[in-house]
């Protein structure tokens, strides 16, 4: 899933619905994009992308804070 697509509109959607949302950071890509002959790097695109969900539509983590935040001792 891209940051930018998939992971945006269904954090967005999902939020609509009532859902409160977690979105694991580091659990998926993004890609370059390109606009009226601008490039905005991958790390761009990635980190304006979470910096916009985060807070407002989910909570932004890494897959370790998620791991630390939920109990595994049942797995």
């Amino acid at each position: 899933m891209m940051t930018h697509m998939c992971i945006d509109a269904t954090t967005r959607t999902a939020k609509g619905f009532g859902y409160e949302c977690t979105v694991i950071a580091d659990a998926y890509v993004t890609a370059d994009l390109h606009f009226h002959n601008h490039s905005v790097p991958a790390e761009h695109v990635y980190h304006a992308f979470l910096s916009a969900l985060d807070s407002t539509y989910a909570s932004v983590l890494s897959y370790e804070e998620y791991l630390a935040m939920i109990d595994c001792s049942g797995l």
